[in-house]
């Protein structure tokens, strides 16, 4: 079984750093959480581009912490870190169009034993959260509390129903 999610970005480190994780993906859930480790490659072709790595160069290790809904939502998702090893990979991404691939360490091409974890970088404002937990600067709308259970249980946001009585 695949124990790492390869995606194909053009967001930098420090944007990861920043925001806590790569976004704003469309996965399963269930798939993702099935991952230990997030690894980022190079997507220089995107108007967007940050990174100053070649195109398809992989260039991040993170351990995975959780999977959440995006902060711009729209049924897409935030794989969540907590510490990340930088790497060099020439010519890593090889897997097409689709921006995301499952797939073992050792099959990229990564020593588990040679990666030199560091802690991301938290902003002061930023508060820690539990794997999956949805933090909310105020009250929970019922759409934060369905988009959160949904990526907590891997279903569509459809098949979550709140009961509030009062």
């Amino acid at each position: 079984m695949a124990n790492t999610l390869v995606v194909f970005t053009s967001r930098s480190i420090n944007e990861l750093e920043r925001t806590g994780g790569s976004q704003a993906w469309k996965l399963r859930p269930a798939n993702a959480k099935a991952a230990t480790y997030l690894v980022c490659a190079r997507n220089r072709k995107s108007d967007r581009n940050e990174g100053t790595e070649e195109h398809g160069e992989g260039f991040l290790v993170a351990r995975i912490t959780g999977i959440v809904p995006a902060p711009e939502g729209g049924g897409r998702f935030m794989v969540t870190f907590d510490e990340w090893a930088p790497i060099k990979l020439p010519g890593l991404w090889q897997f097409g169009r689709n921006p995301i691939h499952y797939a073992n360490l050792d099959e990229l091409g990564i020593d588990q034993s040679k990666l030199k974890f560091k802690p991301r970088k938290k902003s002061h404002q930023e508060q820690p959260a539990a794997a999956g937990q949805i933090l909310a600067a105020g009250p929970l709308t019922i759409e934060q509390a369905k988009r959160g259970l949904a990526a907590t249980f891997g279903v569509s946001v459809d098949a979550i129903e709140i009961i509030v009585r009062g």
